[in-house]
């Protein structure tokens, strides 16, 4: 049995001053790459942001045709001295989509700089009446402007509707009787009733209770309770039964499924 041993080899000082100078010389020329990484990136961000070649110079606006679009680029807050590089496509479009009439907004940077702002207005369909004061609204609900007294008004005058003391351009209506009387007021014009009968006002005090009034019929027309699309054929069918005529006093109920109830 032999005995075991450990072989011990010294490492010359020379040998180590060399592997240390190699990793000092490693180091140095990696920091010296960083240095001139970071020199090259400043100087570049220095350049493009104090160069007027970056400068916005154009603003396009495209799909106004109720607004006026300086009104747009107002909104937008984008200025000639704005860098084109630096502009947040996502801030321009939250103060564009800030303005009641825009319903959707697209913002794009067209290099070197010229920036486009494309917008899809909301379409006023109806005028909602609180507290006496008439205010435009469309197919959301969503308050457009206050209309000045006398002044004309789009589609139906809608009233009475609960729980709305005060509003502004720019509120949204989510009250279920607005609701109903937008899906009334949309069915009805499906109709080719339309043609013919002359809406003036849409009272809606409930979702369940909404009546149309027509300047050319001496009663009211009363919807609710959902399927307007299905109240709106059958005012169509009675009216072609009876020749054009529906010979009511007082109301048309067409809240009965496919009954008709005339007084």
């Amino acid at each position: 049995m032999s005995a075991g041993f450990t072989e011990t080899r010294q490492v010359r000082p020379g040998a180590t001053r060399r592997s240390i100078r190699r990793n000092a010389d490693s180091i140095l020329a990696t920091l010296f790459a960083c240095a001139v990484t970071v020199a090259a990136a400043y100087a570049f961000y220095k350049y493009v942001n104090e160069s007027t070649y970056f400068l916005v110079k154009t603003i396009k606006v495209d799909g106004t045709e109720r607004l006026d679009a300086n009104d747009v680029v107002g909104a937008s807050g984008i200025t000639n001295e704005d860098n084109i590089l630096f502009l947040q496509a996502s801030e321009i479009r939250a103060r564009v989509g800030a303005l009641p009439y825009v319903k959707k907004c697209r913002v794009t940077r067209i290099y070197p700089d010229m920036v486009s702002i494309t917008v899809e207005e909301r379409v006023p369909v109806a005028t909602l009446m609180v507290r006496n004061q008439c205010f435009e609204i469309d197919g959301e609900g969503v308050v457009l402007r206050k209309l000045e007294d006398g002044a004309p008004y789009p589609g139906p005058l809608i009233t009475q509707i609960p729980g709305v003391a005060s509003v502004g351009p720019g509120a949204r209506i989510e009250q279920p009787s607005l609701r109903e009387a937008m899906d009334v007021w949309d069915a009805f014009t499906k109709t080719n009733l339309a043609q013919t009968l002359t809406v003036s006002e849409i009272a809606a005090p409930s979702a369940s209770d909404v009546r149309m009034y027509c300047d050319e019929l001496p009663c009211e027309i009363r919807w609710g309770r959902g399927d307007a699309v299905q109240q709106a054929a059958n005012l169509q069918t009675v009216w072609e039964y009876r020749g054009g005529e529906l010979n009511c006093r007082e109301y048309v109920d067409l809240r009965f499924d496919r009954d008709v109830a005339c007084l």
